[in-house]
């Protein structure tokens, strides 16, 4: 195998491993990578979320309501600052810095 392409995907045959077992499990979950929910991240719960609100306020002529678009603004300020932070992490510190963003943004 190429050593540029063990390179590249964290440099040693275990990171290889490891990359084609996710491969293997996207390709059979019909291209979903699936989380564990103690690994689940703030911006994938917020993704998931915003994928919900889409179905359930779906007008039939649009993709996008009033609704989804305020819900996608106020979830902007959680995403900025703690968006790659695991969910099972995200305390009252961190809602607390997350109204103050708010605040500030207002």
């Amino acid at each position: 195998m190429d050593h540029e392409y063990i390179s590249a995907i964290g440099g040693s045959w275990e990171a290889l491993n490891e990359h084609h077992r996710i491969c293997a499990e996207i390709n059979t979950n019909g291209g979903f990578f699936r989380i564990e929910k103690n690994e689940l991240t703030i911006c994938e719960l917020t993704r998931q979320f915003m994928n919900f609100t889409q179905a359930y306020y779906a007008l039939e002529e649009s993709n996008s309501t009033p609704q989804t678009s305020l819900l996608r603004e106020a979830l902007q300020p959680l995403n900025s600052i703690y968006g790659e932070s695991l969910v099972k992490v995200f305390g009252p510190l961190a809602l607390t810095a997350v109204r103050q963003k708010m605040v500030e943004m207002a």
